[in-house]
């Protein structure tokens, strides 16, 4: 009875097992996608950085030429304004890049944990499987003890079976 539930605790942690090995790798395969897009994000957010001091160097030179000049040409008024909505909708797509990243960065973080969980969970897993492997040589030491005590004790038996028939031959002669 014993052997059996040793048995069944063994399969159950090969089965732990095997489960924790399976996810591993793709949580393992999820953070470096999860890395790479976050490298890929903070490279795009430099440049939108680099074209967004670009872009204001633009405008304060052209605010400055407004400021020196009584009155502006429509073409510079229409590439100021341009230059204002293309730098507004930089700002906007930066501040979008930035939450993104902070996305990126929290599934990271969470990815991360997830994959110390499963290691944690793996190595008790092996630890358990040890600890019926162990279990499992000590109940057939145990076992192996029992049948030669059993098969001693049998031939003893059958021993003192034979003294009382030749004893009991004796009496009734």
């Amino acid at each position: 009875r014993e052997k059996e539930d040793t048995i069944k605790l063994y399969r159950k942690a090969e089965v732990n097992l095997a489960a924790v090995k399976g996810i591993i790798p793709n949580l393992k395969f999820q953070m470096e996608d999860l890395k790479r897009m976050k490298n890929s994000q903070q490279g795009e957010k430099r440049e939108q950085f680099k074209r967004l001091e670009e872009l204001n160097r633009d405008i304060d030179i052209f605010i400055n030429d407004f400021l020196q000049e009584e009155s502006l040409e429509k073409d510079k008024a229409a590439a100021l304004a341009v230059l204002l909505k293309e730098n507004k909708e930089l700002e906007a797509e930066l501040g979008m890049l930035s939450q993104q990243a902070q996305t990126l960065d929290r599934e990271s973080f969470e990815l991360s944990a997830k994959r110390d969980s499963k290691a944690r969970e793996y190595a008790k897993a092996v630890a358990n499987r040890r600890e019926a492997d162990e279990e499992m040589k000590v109940k057939d030491i145990i076992i192996l003890d029992l049948s030669k005590r059993n098969h001693n004790l049998h031939q003893q038996l059958k021993e003192y079976t034979k003294l009382y028939e030749m004893v009991k031959n004796e009496r009734n002669k």
